[in-house]
């Protein structure tokens, strides 16, 4: 794990191409270990045999991060970011959802416009397919539902 003052041996600063964008966490932000948590559980997910020391040396910082934030006072401020970490999950997976739900939909309607003189009642599938689209709350449910 490295420091300001003991880079790591995978100290970005000094891997990182000339110009390369990155993005530091701070061990006294009280989001930082949960956001460094959850980077190397997708690491770890891709199942790359190369990161295992990376991932190993990010859930230690994770570690050390937290019980610095903690030591400054922070307790109750990294809980509500755990649980503003947690809705944002929420809000992507129902974004992805989403996404694949209208994918689906739109190729229905296609499939319908194309073959609708032969479909007795096309005029309607099209339409309630079009309403599901329609609504408000990010989630696709068929209209009768």
């Amino acid at each position: 794990m490295g420091t300001k003052n003991n880079p790591g041996k995978f100290d970005c600063y000094q891997n990182a191409e000339p110009d390369e964008p990155m993005f530091v966490l701070l061990g006294r932000d009280p989001s930082a270990a949960q956001l460094v948590r959850m980077w190397a559980y997708v690491r770890q997910a891709a199942e790359n045999e190369e990161d295992l020391n990376k991932i190993k040396e990010a859930l230690e910082c994770a570690d050390a991060m937290e019980l610095w934030a903690q030591k400054l006072g922070k307790q109750e401020r990294i809980l509500e970011a755990e649980s503003a970490i947690a809705w944002s999950l929420i809000r992507l997976h129902r974004s992805n959802v989403r996404a694949i739900q209208e994918g689906m939909i739109h190729k229905a309607c296609d499939w319908v416009r194309a073959h609708g003189p032969h479909i007795p009642n096309a005029g309607q599938m099209q339409s309630d397919l079009f309403q599901m689209l329609d609504r408000d709350d990010g989630l696709i449910r068929h209209p009768s539902g």
